[in-house]
This record gives C-alpha cells, structure tokens and sequence, in this order.
C-alpha cells in the first residue's frame, strides 16, 4: 500500500497545483533543482515498469510556479492510450494522499519534522522499558 502512496501523493500536489494555475518557470528561480526533479521521471517510470501503475502524472509547484510537469506511461492498458497532463483519475480514498500532502506542507513550513523511514517510527513507539 505504501508504493501506491507516492503516485496519489504526487497526484493530489498536480491537482492542488493546476486549480491555483501556477505560471511555469524554471525550477532554479523558484529554489528548486532541475537535476534532482529529473529523477521523477526515472522513479515514476519504475512504478510504471513493476507494473504497480500503467502511467503517471506528476506536477511539482512551488511558489505557485510551476516547476515540473511530467505524464508518462498509459492511461489505459488495454488501448494502450498514451498517458495526458490532463488525464482524469479515479481515486476510491483520498485519506492517505491527503494526510500526506498536509505533513510535507508542514514539514517545508518547518512546523514538523521528519522522522525518517517508518521502520524508525516504529522504533520510537515501540515501549523499552519492558
């Protein structure tokens, strides 16, 4: 469940994005690196390749400029219709992309912090005192 968080995640951002129309930019003059958002695409494609999703439709915005906006693989595998920036999806629960957006907000917002990866987190709840 956790590898189908990220897509939905990043859908959730492109959709929130494209309602506020950010004007597009290059991703230096609004604090982002060109380089490093390039492997969105080689990650995405992953889950493309595993076959945990036919395609993806990433947007990164920041400042309300737009700063990436990729689509690849299909929308559907039958008809093998190559996938849109526009694309509409159907997503059953919003719950966990949502709570996800909000702790990244908060996290840029420096008003949380992050842990690490969840096998840490579950360190931490996890009572030592036996």
């Amino acid at each position: 469940m956790r590898t189908l968080l990220a897509p939905f995640a990043c859908y959730l951002l492109a959709v929130t994005a494209l309602a506020a129309r950010p004007e597009p930019t290059k991703p230096e003059e609004a604090g982002m690196s060109a380089e490093r958002l390039k492997r969105m695409t080689a990650a995405m494609q992953r889950y493309i390749d595993r076959g945990e999703v036919p395609g993806t439709v990433v947007l990164v915005a920041r400042r309300g400029r737009l700063v990436y906006l990729n689509a690849q693989g299909v929308m559907d595998v039958d008809s093998k219709a190559p996938m849109r920036r526009d694309t509409i999806f159907l997503i059953a629960s919003m719950t966990k992309p949502i709570t996800a957006v909000a702790l990244m907000m908060l996290v840029e917002e420096g008003r949380a912090r992050h842990l690490g990866p969840r096998h840490e987190l579950d360190k931490l709840s996890t009572d030592s005192r036996g």
